[in-house]
């Protein structure tokens, strides 16, 4: 599959699974780059409100905004929750190093789980300041990583004992 207009198809189209395998492809390959046509085209459909294009439009263009747009391009936008945040860690995670952890350093406020995920993973540098211990105060089970799902807080910190260390007690 090229990246072009077939891209851009899939997207107008809604094909959200199609749109998602094409752009972790995309970014594993490292060579290949979105034209910049598909990347515009993907912001100009975040930025349409929700009553102009479908959900599975929206959900398909942020996959694609997420490989090729700029962190700077994305500060006025929320990464929505909904986005599976494995395919979003993948996809930021094919960036160079600077725009990883400026997409991190907005992960915290717009998509927690992918940027832990990337953090975790020493993709990216943990943001400066206290955001980080903060986000796990607010929102404790987001920073479990682990295999299963942790009901509660404690659950999370049994299967996750070094946030106590290095969060916690550090």
């Amino acid at each position: 599959m090229t990246n072009g207009e077939e891209l851009a198809d899939l997207v107008r189209a809604g094909d959200v699974d199609a749109v998602r395998r094409a752009c972790v492809k995309i970014a594993s390959d490292r060579t290949t780059k979105v034209q910049d046509n598909v990347a515009a085209l993907s912001l100009d459909l975040i930025r349409l409100g929700l009553s102009e294009i479908s959900h599975e439009v929206r959900t398909a263009a942020w996959y694609v905004a997420l490989l090729s747009a700029t962190p700077k391009q994305m500060t006025s936008t929320r990464v929505p929750p909904y986005l599976d945040p494995e395919t979003t860690a993948a996809l930021i995670g094919s960036r160079p190093r600077a725009e990883r952890d400026a997409w991190v350093a907005l992960g915290f406020d717009r998509h927690l789980t992918a940027a832990l995920r990337l953090v975790a993973r020493g993709c990216a540098s943990r943001p400066p300041g206290a955001g980080y211990t903060l986000a796990l105060i607010r929102r404790p089970l987001d920073f479990h990583l682990g295999k299963g799902k942790a009901e509660t807080v404690l659950d999370m910190l049994r299967q996750n004992p070094h946030l106590l260390e290095e969060e916690i007690w550090h």
